[in-house]
């Protein structure tokens, strides 16, 4: 009876179990009538991903529409309208010539030279009319001063009334304007720096000079040139408003975001060139592109392509900020480094970015190394390979194994201070404020664990990190001798213990090579590895210790 009892039970909660599942599946397989579908992003933000415009940029877009927007909202208001009369259309112009989205220190230089420039505009241009009004005179029975009527341009300013057309004067003021226009252009080719203020005073020559004919007097003639310098000075006085007042940016801010930009690329540049001495233990650096004629050239592996552009990006950093430093030194301003702060922090980060290239132009030497010896050429596989192919390949085959087992010896001591240098210059964005110290937490276990495994080793930003650093130097500088041991043993040489404390006394076994003279081509082979190999880890070296020196 329990048996039967039990069997009877059984279907039940099988039952019941598959009826709960089959409830539970068509609740999950049918959706709710209250669940709405996932929304897309919006149109708004589809547009900004699409124009992958940051917030400065855009900053910025908005900050040099501004100035030409308010020179010509303001020209609605009659008074304005009857001060600037038709030459009106010359504030919004200017307003855009001063380059109001420039950082501070530059807009006040191209301000300044804008200035000088108008006015020599405005003394030649008085001139020009001079002569202009003096040849009409002489040219015409009785003069009349202009009445700004028919047969006329109007009044350009208050108080210029123009005249008819005289060829004389016409001919006056295209001498000057010809004059003008040579002098600004060899100006500008002579110094670059002066283009903006001479496209200011070619727009107030062609002007000027396009009414200077038409004024019978003087009076009339300098009521037009003050006219004119009262637009330009009211576009630069528009332009400086919203330079000063609206989104300010200084050159400082500029080059402390293209340090940090720069530090970052250096980091970036160590670990693309770590990446690429570890492909060395397996990959051949000998290989070239064969077959196709259009791609002629080293095809090189993908590490050596990302060490190549990550140095690309470390020039353009340099070339930048080598730029602005000239006007971020020039800038007044309230902070905790000075101009010959920034300039020497400048000459550190040159130092560290020098051997970096030194070390990038190993992988031009390989490729050199394989077109002198024909290594690269391509080869028809259907044919049988000559004597001298076998003996290249031969050859090439050795190189690669020789370096494989160097980079294999070098890959320890080179990733500890890869390592250690890339601490370096974390420690160096720290320290300088240009990156945010991490925010500890007292109570985290992730923060305890770091700690403990980190044992008495300081982090980057923390006081006694440099002289840990220095430290990290010294040691690496001591593996020479283990480099160079072990290369020696790989190529016959037996040295001494002690032979690299005492180099000329002590005594060691030399291979047979060694004495075949010295223009014979396997002792030039093998000297050109070795000092290759001294190249390389004296670069890491010198690459270490200008990190450290940057504390």
């Amino acid at each position: 009876m329990a048996s039967s009892s039990e069997s009877s039970e059984r279907p039940t909660a099988n039952e019941g179990g598959i009826t709960a599942n089959a409830s539970s599946w068509k609740q999950e397989s049918s959706p709710s009538s209250t669940d709405k579908p996932a929304k897309g992003p919006s149109f708004f933000k589809k547009t900004w991903t699409k124009l992958d415009l940051d917030r400065p940029t855009l900053r910025m877009m908005v900050k040099g529409a501004i100035a030409p927007t308010i020179g010509l909202s303001f020209y609605q208001a009659s008074s304005v309208a009857k001060t600037y009369t038709t030459v009106g259309y010359l504030v919004a112009i200017v307003s855009i010539l001063s380059f109001p989205m420039m950082p501070r220190a530059k807009f006040l230089q191209t301000l300044f030279f804008n200035l000088v420039g108008v006015c020599l505009a405005t003394a030649v241009a008085l001139l020009a009319i001079y002569c202009a009004v003096q040849a009409r005179a002489h040219t015409t029975p009785v003069v009349r001063p202009g009445t700004g009527g028919a047969g006329t341009s109007g009044t350009p300013s208050p108080g210029a009334q123009t005249a008819g057309y005289n060829s004389s004067a016409s001919a006056a003021s295209a001498i000057w304007l010809i004059f003008q226009i040579y002098l600004i252009s060899t100006i500008r080719a002579r110094n670059p720096k002066f283009t903006l203020p001479g496209i200011t005073w070619c727009i107030f020559a062609n002007v000027s000079m396009a009414y200077a004919p038409q004024f019978s007097t003087m009076a009339q003639g300098i009521a037009f040139a003050k006219g004119l310098v009262e637009a330009f000075m009211t576009g630069f006085g528009i332009g400086t408003g919203v330079s000063l007042f609206v989104f300010p940016l200084t050159v400082r801010k500029i080059v402390f975001k293209e340090m940090t930009e720069y530090v970052t690329a250096l980091r970036d540049a160590l670990k693309a060139n770590m990446r690429y001495m570890k492909s060395l233990e397996e990959t051949d650096m000998f290989a070239y592109q064969s077959l196709d004629a259009k791609k002629s050239g080293p095809l090189r592996s993908p590490e050596a392509e990302a060490f190549k552009k990550a140095m690309q990006g470390v020039a353009a950093m340099h070339g930048k900020l080598h730029v602005d430093l000239t006007f971020a030194k020039r800038e007044v301003a309230l902070g905790k480094l000075g101009p010959d702060d920034l300039q020497e922090i400048s000459r550190q980060l040159r130092s560290v970015m020098v051997p970096i290239i030194g070390l990038s132009s190993v992988i031009d030497i390989f490729e050199r190394t394989s077109e002198e010896r024909g290594w690269g050429r391509s080869r028809d596989a259907t044919r049988q390979p000559s004597v001298v192919e076998e003996l290249q390949e031969k050859d090439r085959v050795q190189s690669v194994n020789d370096w494989h087992d160097t980079m294999n010896t070098l890959k320890g001591p080179f990733a500890m201070i890869s390592e250690v240098m890339d601490e370096g210059l974390e420690h160096v964005l720290l320290v300088l404020e240009l990156k945010p110290r991490p925010k500890k937490n007292q109570h985290s276990e992730d923060d305890a664990g770091d700690a403990e495994a980190r044992g008495d080793k300081p982090a980057p930003g923390e006081k006694g990190f440099a002289t840990y650093l220095d430290l990290k130097t010294r040691e690496f500088q001591k593996t020479k001798q283990t480099t160079l041991r072990g290369w020696c043993e790989r190529h016959g040489f037996r040295l001494a213990s002690d032979f690299f404390e005492r180099p000329r006394t002590a005594e060691y076994e030399a291979p047979r090579w060694l004495s075949e003279g010295l223009g014979s081509e396997r002792r030039t082979r093998h000297q050109r590895r070795l000092y290759l190999v001294l190249y390389v880890s004296t670069g890491w070296w010198a690459l270490s210790w200008n990190v450290a020196n940057l504390r």
